[in-house]
Formats: structure tokens, C-alpha cells, sequence
């Protein structure tokens, strides 16, 4: 399965997909491990696929599956748009039916508890030391999702881990 991060704007998922890349040439054997998804019918995904926002939504609504993904990461949701705001709804649909799906939410300068309330009932604010249990395996029947916001080059602010039951 494919790792799918998606952009707000056609020429981040671009410049992302170029600048990874460029950073694992020679670390994998197959070479189109990281691509792009422009349209909601391509086949033979990439490792690693950036799209846009409403790519990735018009392919859940023409096929309503999105399990050629392990792990879904929804970059600047704080930029709130209509897709966005939809492709959040149908990726909280997608968790309740596929319960080994992983979503990474990461609104850099949104309140994370408005997408923590929306998305689990408890949550668990992160010291700093604390951080390294993003790391960890979640326990067997839970799900983990991640909030990070603050994200530069060099380091990763997570904000909240949540565990929740898996149904």
C-alpha cells in the first residue's frame, strides 16, 4: 500500500514530490517510489504519492475505496477550503470502515483542539520529552492519530497523540 500526503495547491504536491525524491535517490529499488496522483483514475501508485486536496477526494467519490493507502497525512489543514472541509468528513467515514488506516492531520496554525473534538472524544496535550511516543506502536485495538503543526526543516512539534478503540 501507498503513504498519501495531500496539498492544498497543484505546485506544492509538485515541488514535495520533486524535493523527496531528490532526498531518496538510491535508498529504494523500484524506481517510481515517489510520485504524483493528478487524477482520480491513474493506476500503478507510487510508495510514497502527493496530491491535492480535491484529487484525493474525487477519487474517494468515483470509487468510494481509498485502501490503496496505509496512511494518509492531510498537510495545512488550516487552510480551510470546501475540499478540505469534505475530504476531512470522508476520511472520518473511512477510519469507522477501515480500521488499519492511519491519518495524520497538520494544520500549522489552526486550533487543534477544533480538529481533535472532531475527530476523538479524549485526547493527551504533549511535553515535549513526551513526544517520542509518536514513534511507538499504538496498543492492539486502538488507532493513533497524529496532530503536528510547527513543522520546518529540521523538526516535528506534535501537538496531540490521540488513542482511540478501533469498531
Amino acid at each position: 500500500k501507498s503513504i498519501l500526503c495531500t496539498q492544498p495547491r497543484k505546485v506544492a504536491a509538485f515541488a514535495l514530490t520533486r524535493r523527496v525524491a531528490k532526498e531518496c535517490h538510491g535508498c529504494y529499488e523500484k524506481i517510481n517510489s515517489i510520485g504524483t496522483l493528478l487524477y482520480r483514475d491513474q493506476q500503478d501508485l507510487a510508495k510514497m504519492v502527493y496530491t491535492m486536496d480535491h484529487v484525493l477526494l474525487q477519487l474517494y467519490l468515483s470509487t468510494r475505496n481509498l485502501n490503496w493507502f496505509s496512511c494518509i497525512v492531510v498537510d495545512e489543514a488550516h487552510e480551510r477550503s470546501l475540499s478540505i472541509d469534505l475530504l476531512l468528513a470522508v476520511l472520518k467515514e473511512c477510519m469507522r470502515a477501515w480500521s488499519d488506516l492511519r491519518l495524520i492531520i497538520m494544520p500549522a496554525t489552526a486550533n487543534a483542539e477544533l480538529f481533535s473534538d472532531y475527530f476523538c472524544i479524549e485526547h493527551l496535550s504533549l511535553r515535549q520529552e513526551d513526544q517520542q511516543l509518536v514513534f511507538e506502536a499504538a496498543s492492539a485495538g486502538t488507532r493513533k492519530i497524529v496532530f503536528a503543526t510547527n513543522i520546518t526543516e529540521t523538526s516535528l512539534t506534535i501537538m496531540m497523540i490521540f488513542l482511540e478503540p478501533c469498531s
